[in-house]
């Protein structure tokens, strides 16, 4: 490694550091006030749970570098936006922005992490049409290869949001609407039900136990 090549990986490792830390997640609920880099760390240790009750193999560095990388387009084009207020196109213009900041990368490093970021993409519907090459083919091909990578990788996401609720709902976050606990409930509950329905091992962590219990709290909140 020279320090033209030092300065290439610099770009990707700075992107992690002081872009990351700038922006804030769940803008619907900004009390939460939560930080990307904050989210990129506690989220590791949702996708190691997740591994540790995986039912099949897994290609378990394609999976945890998905985990590692897959808001790294965020701060590249114009931080997080929450579902339901997300900009046409955001998806695809992270991805774009991502493939752009690993091409100063070795093919060595180039090919494995930019087809981890584009695991998440693979059970958005339709999302193959719209990435520019690369991207499609990795998907179409991450589909046909490692589609419980993706499952496990939708549940984590989803179990992570569940989290970042029940930490709200331990500070009493809310908006002025809704308590940020029944706001996530209200959106993941039948997806993450789908999900368990989809993969059955998943139900040792969403189980309808915990369920329950969370759906009590929001009544006890109300």
């Amino acid at each position: 490694m020279d320090l033209g090549q030092l300065d290439g990986f610099f770009a990707l490792w700075n992107n992690a550091q002081g872009p990351m830390l700038r922006e804030k997640r769940w803008g619907n609920f900004p009390d939460y006030g939560q930080t990307l880099v904050e989210h990129a760390n506690s989220i590791l240790l949702v996708g190691r749970l997740v591994l540790s009750i995986a039912a099949r193999p897994v290609d378990s560095l394609l999976f945890m570098d998905c985990v590692i990388l897959h808001d790294h387009g965020e701060p590249l084009t114009g931080g997080d936006e929450h579902a339901g207020n997300k900009t046409q196109g955001k998806d695809v213009k992270e991805w774009v922005a991502f493939e752009r900041l690993l091409q100063t990368q070795p093919k060595s490093l180039y090919e494995p992490l930019l087809r981890a970021f584009t695991l998440q993409y693979v059970r958005k519907k339709g999302m193959w049409r719209n990435l520019p090459a690369p991207g499609g083919s990795i998907i179409i091909e991450l589909e046909r290869t490692h589609p419980y990578e993706a499952g496990l990788f939708e549940f984590v996401e989803r179990f992570d949001y569940v989290l970042s609720a029940y930490a709200g709902y331990q500070r009493g976050v809310q908006n002025t609407q809704e308590t940020m606990l029944e706001h996530t409930l209200g959106n993941q509950i039948s997806k993450l039900d789908a999900l368990t329905d989809e993969f059955p091992e998943l139900g040792a962590l969403w189980s309808y136990r915990l369920k329950a219990e969370l759906q009590a709290l929001v009544l006890c909140s109300l």
